[in-house]
């Protein structure tokens, strides 16, 4: 696959993975697991076998020759995987689509950042790089923080400003 095309998955990705939850601001409640269920199979099952078939030539042959361990972590990885997002989706109906995102996204960042120092390259985290990495993570946790403390102001103030609309329901 050639660069071009890496960018464009890449774009498309960020796109659906950006708008995934746009649906759940129209849903009643009774409707989350529907479409939980949709989504799960869509985005951990159909799709992702129908993306490698495509894209990655004798598939069933890499998976083969692919040991029991590495397997087994893959497995564990995609369940634990799985589990956050079905918590990140029930989560978006109590804080909202734009706090959740920021959450959800800063935290990867931060984390992805952060881990492979800890576990892989600890011996590089007071290197130039390294010391760079962290001082970046800081500033996104920063950010973060920000961004929820904004939220919560938000909230109160909309709550604030809309109170006949809480009191007519």
């Amino acid at each position: 696959m050639d660069n071009a095309a890496a960018y464009i998955l890449i774009v498309l990705a960020g796109i659906l993975n950006g708008s995934f939850a746009l649906p759940i601001k129209h849903l009643n409640e009774r409707n989350n697991e529907n479409i939980l269920l949709i989504y799960a199979l869509l985005s951990f099952v159909i799709l992702p076998w129908f993306l490698a078939w495509c894209t990655v030539p004798q598939i069933f042959a890499v998976y083969a020759a692919t040991s029991a361990k590495v397997l087994s972590i893959m497995l564990v990885g995609g369940f634990i995987f799985g589990i956050g997002q079905v918590c990140f989706f029930l989560a978006l109906n109590f804080i909202g689509l734009s706090l959740g995102f920021i959450i959800n996204l800063g935290l990867a960042i931060v984390l992805g950042s952060l881990l492979p120092y800890g576990f892989v390259h600890h011996h590089n985290i007071f290197s130039k790089c390294g010391l760079l990495t962290v001082i970046g993570a800081s500033i996104a946790t920063a950010g973060i923080l920000f961004s929820n403390r904004a939220g919560i102001l938000h909230n109160r103030t909309w709550r604030r400003g809309n109170a006949k609309f809480f009191k007519i329901l």
